[in-house]
């Protein structure tokens, strides 16, 4: 059996055909892909090079190739029952009209099976018996819902947004639609069967045009023009966009230009027409050529929103909803409470109540808004008055608080619904008992109000506000089922909705939003979807319908756009859900091309769109691609070197929205290369160097600094041609690179270095400076050189980016000399070393608290920049490149922002050998320390207090706060480290990995001196810290001794550890009874001996501290550490020779004591 595409150039010449008003100049019969496996071919179409078919009583997808080779036959008849219609997507997916089943399917272009669309029945989003499917170039599915006489459109993953038509005969009605296009202006082309005609309607859906019909399939080809096929006579009708008939193709019979009962027809990507030939079991490729397509159909300019998710479900039957950034506020109205929502929509906290007399109380929510300044404010619509709580829960104040039994007065709502807070704080409430919306200030002064006549309308159930940037305010009214347009003084402006289930009207609309930029939205919740319209009322989507699915709606009561998303209460289905919103823009119109200099240039009209980011630039050398992504512009023209001579290639540009949402693709522009004029042999083709940040010098010799292309012009091969880049003043020699081959015409891309000196230091402001290229070759024996200079920057030593946070790395310099004596002073022995009880301490606890209460006290702060501080810096793309200090300069000036603090902090420990690390959070940065333990007993903190890292805890610090309470800084870090890092927020910028990227700056010594250390105000602050952390020692080791011993806390041991515990702490009386104690419970406890022993010895009493050891070493003659006691007792006695003995009888126990005896005898 041939699989295989037969070609041939058969070819007709057409004069006029009778009764025709045109004809088109040229057919030809480009062959047959044969398909004699298939027994009835229903479909056919075509993108790229595949062509794709589908059987409608075997069920299978059959793709070939643009040879006509059979790839694969895929589903089945288990998987499609009855298929009828097919299209291939933007993206090379395929979608399956699976009729029988009343679904969608969609394949990838391999034909494995992505999902379903849809199911059956007759609520909106439900289909029955669908004959055909088109997808657009924004992915929007569009769907003849054949059994409910209606066309239906949903997203490429699924989710319902807006249906039209009905059964009738009326323009707009249908009966039994079947075929369905979409051209690349959004119109929509419907085969109206049951009414014998095919209408066009709008990208809105209104009715456009009506054309005669002739026949039983159509495909629409890119200039509009149409090609009906009529099955029964086997014949192709051509009709012009006017729906003149310009032409016949094609008779009745098995030859070729026959056709046998043709079920279906396609345009493909050339234009060329496929015909389902189904009895003849093959596809025929036809090439109709007219002059009359002169133009293509424009593409649509308009911007297209589409919606994904849900992104995030939480399970809480709650009435309203308002967002503050990534947090949600929601009603739950069962409870009268309101909850906070984290960006995972999980609970965070719960306040509030509907029981009870006090001012707090919500007898029942009408609506709530928010925001992180003003804080929450609630309609309450029982209690007739409107609430005002802090984002904490805290409640603030009432106020518009219904006067009397009838109210209606200024100042004073009755019943009030949806509110709305602007940029200014002023709180917009629609009064839905007074039919009017009033204004107040953030602190409830009534401002103004207005209704109930608006315009030519009377407000009878206002139920939502929202408002503009530009001020505008738009009112819901549930009752008129409008949405009205005002003034910010409330003057009326226009207005827009009326009642039905239709495009742009509603049914019982509840809610109101608007996004902040472009769109209004409408919850309605008869209809269970969402409208969509632009600040002019113009209808943009809808999104949605009912549904058990979880992109269903029940009985949805409100809705918030916070930036990408958009977040529905619905307590019909107890959830709260949220869906990310796409904003697609329209390509650019107009896109000229030209080659220049071996260059290629691509020009365009910049694209009028608030949302527009920038351009991406898509290439091909094929004509139907693939197109693979080969750069961006911010704006028009964008230029091209990476292109070969005498070659064509094929470009096409898409908006990118600052959503990250790319648009579809421009229709391709063709550019031919010529062969370049007036070019060197070789050339520097182009050349890319980064901007150079002097605290990252040394990198630079391990890391490439830019990219450099070199072009042979010539059919002739180079050898040893050498490459050298070179910065005058900071490189003391060029960066030289060989290429030991360059081939004739070959294109090499070479990453370089550059070995900077440290005279890039000096530079303390942003300085442009010229970089030199040059290349260097032989030709007939000469010496040539070729030879570029372009402009970079080199910031200043301060410049810092953050798209890599490791790069602080450079500015911990614990090697700087400044750095080394400032810790030298701050741990000199005449410093406060804090009580003698400290040294039970962690030993890097110490030393931190001993850092930091010298840098306060040497009055360094935080002082944040008004200009770049670091934390809009850091996270917004706006703000590239940051300026932070070198921890000397932090010192000398005694103030820094966040980052600078911590590098002066983490240098200064580094130093004094504490390891430490930064914890990077949004906007921030902090610093933690290594205790060098992996044993909280020892630290003496539990381990929520510490953070577990790299197998050892760390102790977290809050630079900002320098100056205040060491441990209030640790605790504050440690509490923003906890919440950060549940939501996935926190880095841990390692010192030790980053060191390897980013080296700390070498720096000079400077004869610059210190300042001054106040040593009474290091004692004071590290007294108080000392203690705080004795004591948290002191009471977390007495807790897990408790733990440890279980019940035995009436025992020697027990009392012995505890009173030891009481004696580190300075309670020396309570340690004394306790180790009596002791020896109540056990008269020979040689450890309660031993230990009243210590306490003898601590206080100067040697004689009753050698009488109490040696009732220890009686008990315990083995007990080599009772012996040392007694020895270091003798030596604080004078008596050396008794010293001795006490050493001899310990060695003999332990020969590892050997070292610290002779050192205590000073041998």
């Amino acid at each position: 059996m041939s699989r295989v595409f037969r070609f041939a150039s058969f070819v007709f010449l057409f004069a006029s055909v009778p009764g025709t008003v045109f004809a088109y100049d040229m057919i030809n019969f480009l062959g047959n892909i044969q398909a004699d496996f298939s027994p009835k071919l229903v479909a056919v179409a075509s993108v790229g090079e595949r062509v794709y078919a589908i059987d409608e009583k075997t069920g299978q997808l059959h793709i070939f190739d643009k040879e006509g080779k059979l790839l694969h036959s895929k589903a089945g008849a288990g998987f499609l029952s009855a298929p009828q219609g097919l299209a291939v997507g933007p993206d090379g997916n395929v979608f399956v009209a699976d009729t029988k089943n009343a679904r969608i399917q969609v394949f990838d272009a391999d034909g494995n099976h992505l999902r379903t669309i849809a199911g059956k029945g007759s609520a909106p989003g439900k289909l029955s018996r669908p004959r055909s499917v088109a997808v657009g170039d924004d992915r929007r599915v569009y769907v003849s819902d054949t059994g409910n006489h209606r066309i239906q459109v949903f997203t490429s993953e699924g989710i319902f947004l807006y249906g039209f038509g009905g059964k009738g005969q009326e323009q707009g009605f249908f009966r039994h639609p079947s075929r369905i296009e979409v051209d690349s202006a959004d119109s929509i082309y419907v085969l109206d069967a049951g009414n014998d005609r095919l209408q066009k309607f709008n990208a809105d859906t209104t009715f456009a045009k009506q054309f005669a019909l002739h026949g039983q399939d159509f495909a629409l080809d890119r200039y509009g023009f149409l090609y009906m096929l009529d099955r029964k006579r086997g014949k192709i009708k051509e009709i012009s966009p006017k729906g003149l008939v310009l032409g016949n193709i094609g008779t009745k019979g098995r030859g070729r230009g026959q056709f046998r009962d043709p079920r279906g027809i396609a345009v493909g990507p050339n234009d060329e027409l496929l015909i389902a030939d189904t009895k003849n079991k093959r596809i025929p490729r036809i090439a109709v050529r007219n002059k009359l397509k002169i133009a293509q159909t424009q593409q649509g300019l308009t911007r297209k929103l589409l919606v994904t998710g849900p992104v995030r479900s939480t399970i809480l039957g709650a009435s309203y909803v308002t967002a503050i950034g990534d947090q949600l506020v929601v009603y739950d109205g069962k409870l009268g409470q309101y909850v906070v929502l984290n960006s995972e929509g999980k609970e965070e906290r719960r306040f509030g109540s509907n029981k009870g007399k006090e001012e707090s109380v919500t007898k029942r929510a009408g609506g709530i808004a928010a925001t992180k300044k003003f804080g929450l404010f609630v309609s309450d619509k029982k209690g007739d008055q409107i609430q005002s709580f802090s984002l904490k829960g805290e409640h603030r104040f009432n106020f518009a608080i219904k006067d009397g039994f009838f109210g209606n007065k200024e100042g004073s709502v009755d019943s009030p619904a949806g509110l709305a807070i602007n940029e200014d704080g002023s709180v917009y409430i629609a009064d839905s008992g007074d039919h009017r919306v009033e204004a107040y200030g953030p602190d409830g002064v009534f401002l103004f109000g207005f209704g109930p006549e608006v315009g030519p309308y009377k407000l009878e159930e206002p139920i939502g506000v929202a408002w503009d940037p530009s001020g505008f305010i738009y009112v819901l009214d549930r009752k008129l089922k409008k949405v009205l347009k005002c003034e910010p003084s409330g003057g009326y402006i226009k207005s827009w909705g009326e009642a039905g289930g239709g495009i742009g009207q509603f049914e019982d609309p509840v809610a109101i939003a608007y996004d902040g930029r472009s769109y209004v939205y409408v919850l309605d919740q008869g209809l269970k979807r969402v409208s969509v319209f632009d600040g002019d009322g113009k209808w943009v989507t809808n999104f949605f319908a009912g549904g058990e699915d979880d992109r269903g709606l029940e009985k949805p009561t409100s809705l918030t756009v916070h930036g990408k998303t958009l977040t529905i209460a619905d307590p019909g289905k107890g959830r709260v859900v949220s869906f990310r919103l796409h904003p697609l823009l329209a390509p650019p119109v107009a896109i000229s091309s030209k080659a220049v200099e071996g260059r290629v240039v691509l020009s365009w009209t910049p694209v009028k769109d608030s949302l527009a980011s920038q351009y991406r630039i898509y290439r091909s050398s094929r004509p139907l691609g693939p197109f693979v992504e080969i750069g961006s512009a911010k704006k028009p023209p964008f230029k091209e070197s990476d292109v070969d001579a005498r070659k064509d290639y094929y470009y096409r540009i898409a908006v990118e929205a600052d959503t990250g949402d790319i648009g579809p693709l421009s229709r391709s522009v063709k550019v031919f290369v010529p062969d370049a004029f007036n070019k060197a042999p070789i050339e520097i083709s182009t050349v890319s160097v980064k901007n150079i940040f002097p605290s990252n010098y040394k990198g630079y010799f391990k890391k490439e600094i830019g990219k450099a292309v070199i072009v042979n012009n010539l059919d002739v091969p180079f050898r040893n041609v050498k490459f050298s880049f070179h910065l005058k003043t900071y490189m003391d020699a060029a960066t030289e690179i060989s290429i030991a081959l360059l081939k004739p015409k070959e294109r090499k891309e070479i990453a370089f270095t550059a070995n900077l000196n440290n005279k890039v230091l000096h530079v303390t402001e942003d300085t442009p400076i010229q970089a030199e290229f040059t290349v260097t070759y032989y030709s007939k024996g000469e010496r040539q050189t070729t030879s570029l200079a372009a402009p970079i920057k080199v910031y200043s030593r301060n410049a810092i980016t953050w798209e890599d946070p490791q790069r602080i790395a450079n500015y911990v310099t614990q090697g700087d000399p400044q750095i080394k004596n400032l810790k030298a002073a701050i741990l000199h022995h005449d410093m406060p070393t804090g009580p003698s009880e400290a040294g039970y301490l962690n030993e890097n606890l110490v030393t931190a608290m001993r850092v930091w209460s010298s840098l306060g006290a040497l009055g360094i702060r935080f002082l944040s920049s008004p200009n770049n501080p670091f934390e809009m810096v850091s996270e917004d793309p706006a703000f590239p490149v940051d300026y932070t200090q070198l921890p000397r300069e932090t010192l000398h000036r005694r103030s820094g922002e966040c980052d600078d603090l911590v590098t002066l902090i983490a240098s200064t420990l580094e130093a004094a050998s504490v390891k430490t690390a930064l914890i990077d959070f949004p906007g921030h940065i902090a610093i933690m320390f290594d205790t060098g333990s992996n044993d909280v007993i020892e630290i003496g903190l539990p381990a929520d207090r510490l953070i577990d890292y790299d197998g050892t805890y760390w102790i977290p610090l809050e630079a900002t706060m320098i100056g205040k309470p060491f441990e209030d800084a640790s605790r504050k870090a440690l509490y923003a480290y906890n919440a950060e890092s549940k939501e996935g927020r926190t880095t841990i910028i390692d010192l030790v990995k980053a060191w390897k990227i980013y080296e700390p700056v070498t720096l000079p010594d400077s004869d610059k001196p210190l300042p001054t250390i106040e040593k009474p105000l290091v004692a004071k602050a590290l007294a108080k810290s000392t203690a705080h952390y004795l004591k948290r020692r002191y009471e977390f080791r007495r807790d897990e001794l408790k733990k440890a011993m279980g019940e035995e806390t009436q025992s020697s041991e027990y009392i012995n550890r505890l009173g030891i515990l009481e004696s580190q702490r300075g309670r020396t009386k309570a340690a004394r009874e306790g180790f009596e104690s002791a020896l109540k419970i056990e008269a020979n406890d040689p450890a309660a001996y031993n230990n009243l022993g210590s306490l003898f010895f601590l206080d100067g009493d040697y004689k009753k501290a050698l009488e109490y050891y040696e009732k220890a070493a009686d008990r315990d003659s083995e007990d080599a550490r009772i012996l040392m006691n007694l020895m270091r007792t003798a030596l604080k006695m004078g008596n050396r020779t008794q010293a001795k003995e006490y050493s001899k009888r310990a060695l003999e126990i332990d020969k590892t004591l050997a070292v610290s005896i002779d050192a205590l005898l000073g041998l």
